[in-house]
């Protein structure tokens, strides 16, 4: 269809009148481009048409002219300089009378769009900006403060918020008015229940009314309202610990005895809250000149939110009610210091190292101090951020106590929850009397119809607390502080999480189906990583990750680079990080410490398995690795030198702890399946006789026709094959 004759069409349809303008607005809307209004003989139409309905008696039509002249403005901008100061001397009326919202809404749209798209046409500003803008601001700091309109109060505070940088000297004047405009609402509400969406708007317009101090002042009145912010928040906590002994940041203030707990406490964590939005938005403020940022008593202020415990209290008698009131603020105090800790490390960056040891020990306290689900989304994404972009702890004692921290969390909502799954699967009931014991019974696909699993991560947070510790992972494993221990733990806990999730049924993780994806992709990420080492020798993972290996272009990109690299590898020993233990048999005494510190256990026999394989100790030939299928044992095998009971245990030693072995074994040359040890670890001979023990010879069954041929006999004396 042409544009102008798309033009025509909804002038003769669906704005014929009125009220069909209103009801088809929609589509007109979606109908409209930019190619809509190149040069047609029905443009003047068009423009005389919304006009009329702008000036039309009828509500509905007003609304409908006011978010055409929008759209055409949009797409038509000359047709907004030919037309804008008309639009505007409709629209800036309809702030000053009785009319509806949609219809408020529309006409400071449309002013808007008119004041901040012709910025570059200096005629335009002073024929018709300059001198109509100073009106509109008026008109909306009058309708933001007269209006109970939540909608019509949030479209007046964002369109403030937009027009001061812009025209930072014609807010001058009114620098008092938006102040109180925007302060009214973050001074926190007796109730404690104000509207965010309010808060974060009238926080927006405070961050920015530095710009009418023009570029000389405007970094004096940023510093100025940041330290006035601060001693604002600073009050707020003070009163919020009362009953708690003073700390070594800030004096402590005493509770008034005519305050009532029930108002005081609410409305300070409120008062708390504003402060804390207020500094984020500071932090991201743009200023027309470099600005002195205050690190340390705002990272003083985050780290006495974040220290916030309820350990100890003042001497003398307190306040039950007072006390408990002040304990439930607790955990929202340190939600507020992690949000304004990742703000601080987002802005700061590099220069918030001398301070990342002392921010990074907090971070590890709050995460050893069981949080709830929302305050550790805060937390590992303030940790994420500071190990981001200060990298730098001072001390691997820190990371280790973090890294420990974050470990125990994972495996506490997978490893665990796999461990009990795979538990209550083989669980045995026990009855009065010793022939009541019978084991149960498991057949396949009984997980189905089972109805003792629980979720892993029942609630929305826990899946973005789950994300967010895997991002922290990535970042760990980056870091060369991190002790060789924990870094040999962080690996084999995220290779065995790649092996073993994807083969549980994704509803188990969360509810929402979309978490499932996101996890594995972030723990094939990490096993990657894992699995690349280092640019002189790959890791010995590597694989186990090429078990897993999809056909996701990332990467497959990832391994053709490994293994086929662009440039020669540096000639080098082997670092410290390769030389890592895979296999339990491998760790050292610190790793076996810090893994029973974390309850991570590896996959072993029970108990009521050794007692069968003491009593059948031909079933210990399926732990041997082995070509092909395996015959059965003679009749009078080999007399071992030491007991089966050194065999099994010398033969367990070497499985790798993983949750759950790998569904696609690999091939040898014969086409014959390869056990996953032989698979992975090829230079760990079949044949490899285990100290102090003689393995059963084992048969393929091609051969066994012919062990029961006769053997021929040899002619010694004769030198030519006739006489065999």
């Amino acid at each position: 269809m042409e544009d102008g004759h798309l033009l025509k069409l909804l002038l003769q349809i669906q704005l014929a009148s009125d009220i069909s303008a209103a009801q088809n607005l929609p589509f007109v809307l979606n109908s409209l481009a930019t190619q809509s209004f190149f040069p047609s003989p029905h443009l003047a139409k068009w423009t005389t048409r919304v006009n009329s309905l702008l000036h039309s008696k009828e509500a509905c039509a007003r609304w409908a002219g006011l978010c055409i002249a929008h759209k055409t403005s949009v797409c038509s901008r000359s047709i907004m300089i030919e037309f804008g100061q008309s639009w505007l001397g409709v629209a800036l009326p309809l702030l000053s009378k009785n009319e509806q919202t949609p219809v408020i809404k529309a006409a400071i749209r449309l002013a808007r769009i008119i004041f901040t798209s012709l910025t570059d046409m200096s005629e335009f500003q002073r024929q018709v900006s300059n001198p109509n803008v100073p009106k509109f601001i008026a008109s909306l700091i009058q309708t933001a403060q007269n209006t109970p309109e939540l909608e019509v109060k949030l479209e007046c505070i964002w369109t403030l918020h937009r027009l001061v940088p812009v025209y930072p000297a014609a807010h001058r004047a009114s620098h008092s008015a938006l102040s109180k405009l925007a302060l009214i609402h973050l001074s926190g509400d007796t109730s404690g229940t104000s509207q965010r969406s309010l808060v974060e708007a009238c926080s927006a317009l405070y961050c920015v009314l530095h710009f009418t101090g023009g570029k000389v002042g405007a970094s004096g009145l940023w510093r100025n309202s940041f330290d006035e912010t601060l001693d604002f928040g600073w009050n707020s906590f003070l009163a919020l610990r009362t009953t708690f002994p003073s700390s070594d940041f800030h004096n402590s203030r005493e509770q008034n005895s005519h305050e009532d707990p029930s108002i005081s406490v609410p409305l300070n964590l409120e008062r708390l809250r504003c402060s804390i939005i207020i500094l984020c938005d500071f932090l991201k403020a743009v200023t027309h000149r470099h600005v002195q940022l205050p690190l340390g008593s705002i990272v003083q202020f985050a780290s006495a939110l974040l220290t916030a415990n309820a350990e100890a209290q003042v001497d003398g008698f307190v306040d039950p009610i007072v006390r408990s009131m002040e304990m439930t603020a607790i955990p929202s105090i340190m939600k507020y210091g992690s949000q304004l800790l990742h703000a601080i490390t987002f802005s700061a960056r590099s220069h918030l190292r001398p301070h990342a040891a002392r921010l990074l020990t907090i971070i590890s306290q709050c995460l050893e101090g069981k949080p709830t689900s929302a305050l550790l989304v805060v937390l590992f994404g303030a940790l994420d951020s500071l190990l981001k972009f200060s990298p730098s702890a001072g001390s691997p004692l820190i990371l280790n106590r973090v890294a420990t921290a974050v470990i125990s969390f994972i495996s506490a909502r997978l490893l665990s929850s796999q461990s009990s799954l795979s538990g209550s699967s083989s669980e045995i009931t026990s009855g009065k009397g010793k022939k009541s014991k019978k084991r149960a019974r498991n057949y396949e696909g009984d997980e189905v119809f089972s109805v003792t699993k629980e979720v892993m991560c029942p609630t929305e947070d826990e899946g973005k607390a789950l994300l967010a510790a895997l991002t922290v992972v990535h970042h760990l494993l980056q870091n060369e502080d991190l002790p060789p221990a924990i870094l040999s733990i962080c690996s084999r806990t995220v290779l065995s999480l790649n092996l073993s999730l994807p083969q549980i049924v994704p509803t188990l993780l969360s509810p929402d189906s979309g978490l499932f994806p996101q996890v594995h992709n972030k723990l094939r990420s990490l096993a990657i990583t894992i699995a690349c080492g280092t640019s002189g020798v790959l890791s010995k993972s590597l694989p186990l990750v090429l078990e897993t290996i999809t056909n996701d272009s990332y990467e497959e990109r990832m391994f053709d680079l490994i293994l086929h690299p662009r440039v020669p590898p540096l000639l080098r020993s082997m670092p410290t990080v390769e030389a890592l233990s895979l296999y339990i048999s491998e760790e050292s005494q610190e790793e076996k410490r810090i893994r029973k510190t974390l309850d991570l256990e590896a996959l072993q026999h029970t108990s009521e398995d050794a007692m069968r394989d003491d009593e059948n100790p031909k079933a210990l030939t399926s732990l041997i690795p082995s070509l092909g299928q395996s015959a059965p044992a003679p009749e009078n095998p080999p007399v071992a030198s030491a007991t089966q009971h050194d065999s099994a245990a010398a033969v367990r030693s070497k499985i790798t702890p993983v949750a759950m072995p790998i569904k696609q074994p690999g091939l040898d040359n014969t086409g014959h399946k390869t056990p996953l040890s032989q698979n992975i670890y090829p230079q760990q001979s079949s044949t490899q006789q285990l100290p102090g023990t003689t393995l059963i010879p084992l048969s393929n069954d091609d051969s066994e026709n012919d062990d029961e041929d006769e053997m021929p006999t040899i002619n010694m004396a004769s030198d030519s094959e006739e006489d065999i």
